[in-house]
């Protein structure tokens, strides 16, 4: 059950796409390595800003399923047969992919775009700006993208769940690093140094909520995710994990109460299944009862819900 409740995070949006797009890190072409962490700035950034109404984009999650299923290092110096690769793990139908480089004080990108339907390689799109303005120059190119699916007849929505350009620099860095460290205990460190310096960073505060959470610290996480203001589907997620941190601490009326806010403002066959679950635990069998009978009605075919 625990398995499930987690899934649910990162795969409920993709049963109603269409197409998807994967956003690989950018490859590192200056002499300035200690830029590194802007490979994965890029990517995480793009993913977030790149709203699409009938596709979905690939979240890094997945992104780093596929670079360990296949067994390629995390980065976006990469041949165009391993990008190919890649999209084919992840059945997705784009693959944006990009450069940078700091040349004088001015930090240069180009990004192109593979449609695997066709093969078909994208124009260039090339964006400049000062490292400072970086947020703008990632607008420049999420623009230019919007105007490439919008050609392709994939239009965008107007809403945004995340904006960086309150963001200092060294708070986004902090944070881009942290989501690229693989000891969890150093993610912890780096999150919370960037909330330091923006305390309101949403981003940073979901990913240490997150991040707490595979800890097994789940009032720690919970302590966390409550201090953050998020917009959009986030706060959807923040609260859905708010409540599985009660669950699997044991305190199943906080999960229940929490799961059955979020049945009344964004109902859904899986938040109904945890309300259902939650009662169990607390041997409401009548009101569980409705709850499940609610998740099998909304989605017949999921055979957790019929279990």
């Amino acid at each position: 059950m625990k398995k499930f409740l987690l899934s649910f995070l990162f795969i409920c949006n993709s049963l109603f796409a269409f197409q998807s797009v994967v956003i690989l890190p950018f490859a590192n072409q200056s002499e300035k390595q200690h830029l590194y962490w802007l490979g994965e700035g890029f990517a995480e950034s793009l993913s977030e800003e790149l709203l699409l109404k009938d596709a979905l984009i690939i979240q890094r999650p997945e992104r780093l399923s596929a670079y360990e299923y296949l067994g390629i290092p995390y980065t976006g110096d990469l041949s165009r047969a391993t990008m190919l690769k890649i999209a084919d793990k992840l059945a997705a139908d784009y693959v944006v992919f990009g450069t940078y480089r700091l040349k004088d004080s001015s930090l240069e990108t180009e990004v192109k775009v593979i449609k695997l339907s066709s093969s078909e390689l994208s124009n260039p799109i090339r964006a400049s700006g000062s490292l400072d303005n970086l947020y703008q120059l990632q607008l420049t190119v999420r623009d230019a993208l919007l105007q490439y699916f919008k050609a392709d007849n994939i239009q965008s929505t107007e809403s945004h769940p995340f904006t960086n350009n309150s963001i200092p620099l060294p708070a986004y860095e902090l944070y881009i690093k942290g989501l690229l460290e693989s000891p969890e205990a150093e993610q912890i460190k780096l999150f919370e140094r960037a909330i330091e310096l923006k305390p309101e960073y949403p981003q940073a505060v979901w990913r240490l909520g997150t991040t707490l959470s595979r800890l097994g610290k789940y009032k720690e996480s919970n302590d966390v995710l409550a201090r953050g203001k998020f917009e959009a589907g986030y706060q959807i997620k923040a609260d859905f994990l708010q409540g599985l941190n009660s669950y699997n601490s044991g305190d199943f009326e906080g999960a229940y109460q929490k799961w059955l806010e979020l049945s009344k403002n964004s109902p859904s066959a899986e938040i109904y299944n945890n309300v259902g679950v939650a009662l169990l635990k607390k041997n409401d069998t009548a009101g569980a009862g409705w709850f499940l009978s609610k998740a099998v009605e909304l989605a017949p075919e999921n055979p957790a819900f019929k279990f």
